[in-house]
């Protein structure tokens, strides 16, 4: 391994995003308060406050898988790297910046409704950010040299499929926004699960004619 590849410590670029990662994850749930009410409150009316309070328990729980599915995708990338360049290291401050920013922009989603063009401008493009640059990560590793020699090819294909066409979905879902805010959410998920459908069956198709 080159100098240059051995510059930053990959250990140690890992231990910080872990850490910025379970520090934002748990913040989140600072959002979620318990109802204000008498401590003689009866049932009935403690199950009808939380119901008051179901979009901050459904951004806690959105955002937190949204969050721990980044995670999962950072920590996979780097198990397929054997070393970390400069170029690696400067996009993941940016990375984490706005793996920070998910309290607030979930605060920004939850305080008001689901249909608030504010609000989810602030939430998607916060996550378009996160796909961007995890995206950009994969594409320097890749440029530079930086993948494990050997492993499985296909797996990796796969991974790197996804991490390229979750930006597209959440660019998509940013659109939707300007469009029908309501079903800014819904597309995100749509659309990323039809950009795998038809890349999958176009990969199929190819391996056919090969065969």
């Amino acid at each position: 391994m080159s100098n240059a590849e051995s510059e930053f410590s990959k250990l140690r670029l890992e231990m910080l995003c872990d850490g910025v990662f379970a520090i934002a994850m748990t913040l989140l749930a600072l959002e979620l308060k318990v109802p204000d009410l008498p401590r003689q409150a009866g049932s009935a009316e403690i199950w009808h406050a939380l119901r008051e309070h179901g979009l901050p328990f459904f951004g806690f729980v959105l955002t937190f898988a949204l969050a721990g599915s980044f995670w999962i995708a950072h920590h996979m990338l780097f198990q397929y790297l054997r070393g970390v360049n400069r170029h690696l290291a400067y996009l993941t401050i940016p990375f984490l910046m706005f793996v920070s920013l998910l309290p607030f922009t979930t605060s920004m989603l939850t305080s008001f409704t689901l249909r608030q063009p504010v609000g989810l401008l602030f939430y998607l493009g916060d996550q378009l950010m996160l796909a961007v640059l995890l995206a950009a990560h994969w594409l320097v590793a890749t440029r530079s040299g930086l993948l494990t020699p050997g492993g499985d090819d296909a797996r990796r294909r796969e991974f790197g499929r996804m991490v390229y066409l979750q930006p597209i979905a959440f660019l998509v879902s940013l659109a939707f926004i300007y469009i029908s805010p309501r079903n800014a959410l819904g597309a995100f998920a749509i659309t990323l699960f039809l950009l795998i459908a038809v890349v999958k069956r176009m990969e199929s198709r190819a391996s056919g004619l090969r065969t």
